[in-house]
C-alpha cells in the first residue's frame, strides 16, 4: 500500500461594484497550487468576471404592471481541475507524474540457444512528464431573470465550456517502438447547453395552487483527445459526444439461406472475423466494403449513457386545509448497452436464461418450432459467441424514461379545531415515491431506467402526522 500526503495552497479574492441598483459588475481570482506536480508548473492564474443589468429598475420599466423584475446577466471565468489526474490506476494514484516510476515484470528471457527467464526485473511504467499540469475550463453563461405579473418567474441560461489541457495519453508515437507510454495535457472537448426554470402561482377564490417546471440541455463534443489514429474517420471518438459507444451496425439475423451445404457462407456476404457464424447469429454490415467485417467497420452505435436531457415538472393545490403536491421527472437524449445489464447472455457457459431469451432465434422445422421472423433476440448456445456478444447498434436501447418522483396528500386541522389540545399545528398525510414510472426499459426488459444494474430505485408509501404543541 502506498500513502501521499497531499499539499494543496490557494490565494483568492473578489472585488463588486454596484452602481444606483441597476449595474453590477465583479471580479474574482483564485492562485492554487498543489504538489501534485513538478516545482515551477504547479501553481495556476484562475479569473472571472462578471455582469448584471437590472433592467426593470430603470425609468421607463419601474411603474410598468407586467414587468415586475427583470434582469441580464453575463459572465466569463477560468477554472481548473488538479484533481483531474491520470491514470489512477499507479502507484501514485496519477499524481507525480513528472517522476520516474517502475513495476516489476514476471519475467526477462536472455540467452542465445536456451533462453532462460530471469524475474524480478524492472521497467518504466510511463514516461516521466515534468510538463503536466491541471486541465483547465473556459466558462461562457448568458442569462435572464423575470418576474411578471407578480406570480411568474423565468430564469433561463445559455452557456458554454471550454476545456484544454485535459491529461490524456498521447498515442502519437506507434506501440511497436516499445514502452512509450506518456501522458500529456493535450485533450480538449467543448460543452454546450442551456437551462430553463419557471414557476407560476396564484389563487382562484379559495383554491390556491402554483406549478413549476425545469428543463436542461448540454451536449459536449471531443474536440481533440490523441487517440490512436483510426483505419476510417468513421471509427474515431473525437468529434464525438464523450461516451458515445462505438460498435458495429446490426443487419439482421443470418438466415439458412446464407450457408452453402458445407456451413460456409454464401459469396457476397462478407465473412466476419470474430469467429465462425451459424444461422441465428447477428449479422454485421461491412462499412468499409473489402469482403470482411473486423474492428475497422465499427462506427458510432448509440449516444452516450450519460442524459443529455433532464427535466422536472409539478405542481400543488390547496383548498380548506386539504394540500396535494406532485412532482414529475424525466430524461433522455441516452442509450444503455443491454449488454452491460446482468442476464443478457442467456446460457452462455452453462448460465442461467432470462425473459429476454424467450425471443431468440429459433429454427427446428421437424420439431414445429420457427421464430426466424419474429425473432428479437440471436440463437442460444452455452458456448461463448465473440460475435453476438459484442458492442453493437443490436444491443442498444434508448434510456429515455419519465416518473412520479413523489406525491403527496394532507389535511391540516385549522387553528379553532387544535387550540384545545394546545397545538398549534395539526397535519395528517400520506404520501408516496417512486410510485410510477414510465420507461420502454422497464416495460421490455425489467430494467429501471436509472439504476441500470443492481437494486432499482425503491417505490415507497408513507402514512404520517405532524403535530406541534404549544
Amino acid at each position: 500500500m502506498y500513502t501521499f500526503s497531499v499539499n494543496r495552497e490557494n490565494v483568492s479574492g473578489k472585488v463588486n461594484y454596484a452602481y444606483n441598483n441597476r449595474y453590477i459588475a465583479e471580479f474574482g481570482f483564485s492562485y492554487y497550487g498543489t504538489d501534485a506536480y513538478a516545482p515551477g508548473h504547479n501553481w495556476g492564474f484562475y479569473p472571472a468576471i462578471s455582469g448584471a443589468w437590472i433592467l426593470s429598475n430603470e425609468s421607463f420599466l419601474q411603474r410598468n404592471k407586467v414587468v415586475n423584475f427583470w434582469k441580464f446577466r453575463a459572465s466569463l471565468g477560468k477554472s481548473g481541475n488538479a484533481d483531474a489526474l491520470s491514470p489512477s490506476n499507479y502507484a501514485s494514484a496519477g499524481r507525480f507524474l513528472y517522476e520516474q516510476y517502475y513495476g516489476g515484470t514476471t519475467s526477462l528471457y536472455l540467452g542465445t540457444t536456451t533462453p532462460s527467464s530471469s524475474a524480478g526485473t524492472l521497467n518504466p511504467l510511463f514516461i516521466a512528464n515534468p510538463n503536466v499540469f491541471a486541465e483547465s475550463s473556459l466558462k461562457y453563461n448568458i442569462g435572464t431573470d423575470i418576474t411578471l405579473f407578480k406570480n411568474l418567474t423565468v430564469s433561463a441560461d445559455v452557456f458554454m465550456d471550454k476545456r484544454s489541457g485535459i491529461l490524456t495519453q498521447d498515442n502519437a508515437i506507434p506501440g511497436y517502438f516499445g514502452n512509450n507510454v506518456i501522458f500529456k495535457n493535450v485533450g480538449k472537448m467543448t460543452n454546450k447547453g442551456f437551462e430553463l426554470s419557471s414557476s407560476y402561482s396564484g389563487k382562484s377564490g379559495k383554491v390556491g395552487y402554483g406549478i413549476n417546471g425545469m428543463v436542461s440541455y448540454a451536449k459536449n463534443i471531443i474536440n481533440y483527445e490523441d487517440e490512436v489514429p483510426p483505419a476510417y474517420g468513421y471509427n474515431a471518438q473525437t468529434g464525438r459526444s464523450y461516451g458515445t459507444p462505438i460498435g458495429l451496425k446490426s443487419n439482421g439475423f443470418y438466415q439458412t439461406t446464407d450457408f452453402n451445404a458445407n456451413g460456409t457462407l454464401i459469396a457476397g456476404l462478407p465473412t466476419p472475423l470474430f469467429g465462425a457464424v451459424q444461422p441465428g447469429d447477428i449479422k454485421y454490415q461491412d462499412l468499409d466494403k473489402n469482403g470482411v467485417v473486423d474492428q475497422n467497420d465499427v462506427t458510432a452505435v448509440g449516444k452516450p449513457s450519460i442524459p443529455s436531457l433532464n427535466y422536472a415538472f409539478g405542481g400543488n393545490l390547496n383548498f380548506k386545509g386539504f394540500d396535494l403536491s406532485v412532482l414529475f421527472e424525466g430524461a433522455g437524449g441516452n442509450s444503455v448497452n443491454l449488454l452491460s445489464v446482468p442476464g443478457m447472455q442467456g446460457f452462455v457457459n452453462n448460465g442461467n436464461a432470462f425473459p429476454i431469451q424467450q425471443g431468440a432465434w429459433a429454427y427446428y422445422p421437424s420439431q414445429g418450432i420457427d421464430t426466424r421472423a419474429t425473432a428479437t433476440y440471436p440463437r442460444l448456445t452455452t458456448l461463448a459467441n465473440n460475435n453476438n456478444y459484442r458492442t453493437s447498434d443490436f444491443w442498444m436501447r434508448k434510456g429515455d424514461y419519465l416518473r412520479i418522483r413523489n406525491a403527496e396528500l394532507g389535511y391540516s386541522f385549522s387553528s379553532q379545531m387544535i387550540s384545545r389540545m394546545r397545538m398549534s399545528k395539526l397535519r395528517l398525510y400520506v404520501n408516496a415515491v417512486n410510485p410510477v414510472t414510465w420507461s420502454s426499459l422497464l416495460k421490455k426488459y425489467n430494467i429501471d431506467p436509472q439504476t441500470i444494474s443492481g437494486y432499482p430505485a425503491l417505490k415507497s408509501y408513507n402514512v404520517g402526522i405532524v403535530a406541534v404543541f404549544k
